[in-house]
């Protein structure tokens, strides 16, 4: 998506990015439980988001070190951008997330089996025929 003007302070630096709020996450049930850890991916930390609404600015005592400001009306967001850094393909029919590895690569989510066995024959997900289920390059 393209870089945006910041209503507030005019900077132009932002960079919109489509997130979804997930209600919770879980486990495929076919996923065999195991204690490896070396096949557990790391995926590094996004930087925090902080917005603030109100809030007067003051300078720091030495103001060349920057200021702050506080208010009560602010929002934080974490996400998460996946492991490659290009956000998660996931499915809206069965909630399956799986990190893309490109932009506009190959869909990771490509003729996927349902998450918890819900959804269609079980072997592949309703999701797979709904074009509009499966929304790519997300962040969570």
């Amino acid at each position: 998506m393209p870089n945006s003007i910041c209503p507030v302070c005019g900077d132009d630096g932002l960079e919109r990015r489509q997130a979804l709020k997930p209600a919770g996450f879980v486990a495929d049930w076919r996923a065999q439980a195991h204690t490896e850890i070396e096949e557990v991916s790391y995926v590094p930390a996004e930087p925090i988001g902080v917005s603030l609404h109100e809030g007067q600015w003051v300078s720091l005592i030495d103001p060349e070190f920057g200021r702050i400001r506080a208010s009560r009306d602010a929002r934080i967001m974490h996400t998460s951008a996946g492991i490659h850094g290009r956000g998660y393909s996931i499915c809206l029919e069965c909630g399956r997330a799986e990190p893309e590895m490109e932009i506009d690569g190959e869909n990771p989510l490509d003729m996927h089996a349902p998450l918890r066995g819900h959804s269609g024959d079980g072997q592949t997900c309703l999701g797979n025929s709904k074009p509009f289920a499966i929304r790519r390059n997300h962040w969570l």
